[in-house]
């Protein structure tokens, strides 16, 4: 396998995946607009192609394109990879969408560089973490033993009131 440099080449000269198996949302599809409209293109993230027949095949990066496309990009960064074999072909494909990993979102919430990010504008959705199925804070246990405490204590009156009432 081989890849070029980052190179610039004309949008009109880029051809989608006839099979690419990823799809996209609407939403999705306008952030993805949005972000480059504002941004641009990232250098680290040009379009990876690969050239068959005389035309540059997208193989990764068919959502920009197609971004481009809407916004009316001339031209766009791409590496064109040749001598590929059809498992690094079908690599390239899958895992440029693969997100290894997970979010730490307790460090989104309370790390103050994040504090002013707009994360539903970006697309993460940032859920308050719930406490696990089972388990419960230290002041819901309180408050719950209390509470059987004081129905343990009205259930035990009751119990004597009756006792008292059977025993005349």
């Amino acid at each position: 396998m081989n890849c070029s440099e980052l190179q610039y080449k004309q949008l009109s000269d880029l051809v989608l995946l006839h099979n690419n198996p990823r799809k996209i949302n609407k939403a999705d599809f306008d952030r993805l607009v949005d972000s480059i409209k504002l941004n641009g293109f990232w250098k680290h993230r040009p379009i990876a192609c690969k050239e068959e027949k005389g035309k540059l095949v997208v193989l990764a990066g068919n959502q920009r394109t197609k971004a481009a496309k809407k916004l009316k990009i001339q031209e766009v960064p791409v590496v064109i990879y040749s001598d590929l074999s059809p498992d690094e072909e079908l690599d390239i494909i899958l895992r440029d969408n693969i997100n290894n990993g997970e979010w730490d979102f307790g460090a989104l919430q309370t790390d103050e560089i994040f504090g002013a990010v707009d994360f539903d504008y970006i697309g993460l959705d940032i859920e308050e973490e719930k406490p696990k199925k089972g388990k419960k804070s230290k002041k819901e246990a309180v408050e719950d033993d209390e509470e059987e405490q004081e129905t343990s204590e009205e259930n035990s009156d009751e119990e004597e009131a009756d006792n008292e009432k059977e025993a005349f």
